[in-house]
């Protein structure tokens, strides 16, 4: 009986650290939906035993920002920052996305969306927005952009939500 009991306490465990982070991806979606205003859409997976969600086919539309028609999207997140910071980091990843244009982008492509062919951004993200950028490099075969803190205690900040 009491071995019973110690099994079924182990499997309980493992049952709640694996449901944890499913939970926790589900929250930071719609942390990210509230702090940047948008609703994303596509094929929403969290990761077992891990910070981490994919998104398949994935939109949004951030209003005079950026638009994401459709991509598929890797996105782990770090809690400790939120606990002692106040803040989300997020660690991005996208492949063979297609962006939509803002007018200004639009009239210097001759186009209404690009392909970009890889994504890499490293954000935190507070309740007013994007808090901080720490790393984002864009590459398709129209623009490579790149934003790199030099010092890591240096960053990109505010005023970019």
């Amino acid at each position: 009986m009491k071995r019973t009991a110690a099994v079924l306490k182990v499997l309980f465990i493992l049952a709640v650290l694996s449901l944890s982070p499913i939970m926790a991806s589900y929250w930071v979606k719609g942390y990210v939906e509230r702090c940047l205003k948008i609703e994303i859409q596509g094929k929403f997976e969290p990761l077992l035993f891990q910070t981490a969600f994919r998104l398949q086919d994935g939109s949004f539309d951030w209003k005079n920002r950026v638009k994401l028609n459709s991509g598929d999207l890797s996105v782990r997140y770090d809690l400790k920052e939120l606990l002692f910071h106040r803040k989300l980091r997020l660690f991005v990843e996208g492949s063979n996305l297609d962006v939509g244009l803002t007018e200004g982008w639009i009239k210097e492509y001759q186009g209404d969306s690009i392909i970009i062919d890889s994504a890499d951004i490293d954000m935190s993200l507070d309740q007013e927005g994007i808090n901080e950028i720490h790393f984002l490099d864009v590459n398709s075969s129209y623009m490579t952009f790149r934003i790199q803190a030099s010092d890591p205690s240096q960053t990109v900040s505010r005023g970019l939500s």
